[in-house]
């Protein structure tokens, strides 16, 4: 719908992933950084990390696109079962597999592997979402780093998943944890890159700079989204539909308001703004706690053990 509104060549906050979009951070420049040295030195096992909404998914597609004499699978998503696996990895590379035959299979693939190595090129497997891999998937793929040549691996193999994935593999078998080469983050957008994130989709949907977006809006845009790219998206998109009900040319701070409460029910800064209150409430009760017990008459007793009433001084 903004395609026809403000003259979009495309959607620039669509859910869906398109590379034309993709942002390059400080964080996703130094994974991609690390993750082409990983797969170019045939590390083995390495570990993409970020909470949801990051640009995981992304940032190996990009990955994928700058690699030379890569035969690259992509697994959508975790999976449990290892025959299941087995056979997207097989396909991926053009491999028959026959589900009679497992052992087969795998032997096919290895040799697969051997055969890339000796004409110079890099077998790679990405696997996404695989904080939902099973212990059993986990071994298959360890299984792979049991073959080298020249001490290097015959395989690379990314896992894309949250935090929890790297909490999770220190849990299992010592057989699996000692191979990972090393665990890359991507982390949330800074308010500066949250700015210049959303003013580059915009630039890549009009082709051309226009400051849609008040400079205002961007606070509003990062305190809501909290950097997470896929809430970003979801925040201006909602901000440029307002905006063209109102028949505003601009979106505003006021707007971006607007479209965070329609989407998360309320607007996140209401608790914020209590806080204050509750502070001035407790300096209010506490002040008159203080004078109540502290400036109240004492009580002394006369030589008779009579009480009287005897004022501070």
């Amino acid at each position: 719908m903004s395609r026809d509104i403000f003259g979009f060549k495309g959607e620039p906050f669509s859910v869906h992933p398109d590379n034309r979009y993709f942002f390059s951070s400080i964080s996703h420049d130094k994974a991609i950084t690390l993750l082409e040295y990983g797969i170019n030195s045939r590390k083995g096992f390495m570990l993409l990390t970020g909470l949801k909404g990051t640009g995981k998914t992304m940032t190996c597609s990009i990955l994928h696109e700058g690699l030379n004499g890569v035969n690259t699978v992509f697994v959508p998503t975790g999976t449990r079962e290892p025959e299941k696996l087995l056979a997207e990895i097989c396909r991926g590379f053009g491999l028959e597999y026959s589900e009679e035959n497992h052992q087969a299979a795998f032997g096919k693939l290895m040799e697969y592997f051997v055969e890339q190595y000796k004409e110079g090129r890099n077998s790679l497997i990405i696997i996404d979402d695989a904080e939902v891999i099973s212990d059993a998937c986990l071994s298959l793929l360890n299984s792979f780093m049991e073959i080298e040549i020249e001490q290097c691996k015959l395989v690379q193999v990314i896992l894309c998943g949250t935090p929890a994935l790297h909490d999770r593999l220190k849990s299992v078998s010592s057989q699996l944890g000692p191979k990972f080469t090393f665990t890359v983050e991507l982390a949330a957008l800074s308010m500066k890159d949250t700015a210049d994130y959303v003013e580059h989709r915009l630039k890549t949907a009009l082709g051309e700079d226009f400051p849609l977006f008040r400079k205002s809006s961007y606070i509003e845009i990062y305190h809501y989204s909290k950097g997470i790219p896929s809430e970003i998206n979801r925040v201006a998109q909602k901000a440029i539909e307002i905006a063209n009900d109102k028949k505003a040319s601009r979106v505003t701070s006021a707007i971006v308001k607007q479209a965070a409460a329609m989407l998360y029910g309320v607007s996140r800064r209401r608790t914020v703004k209590l806080l204050p209150v509750f502070a001035a409430l407790i300096v209010i009760f506490g002040g008159a706690y203080y004078l109540m017990f502290h400036t109240m008459p004492l009580k002394k007793k006369n030589a008779n053990g009579t009480a009287c009433c005897n004022d501070r001084a």
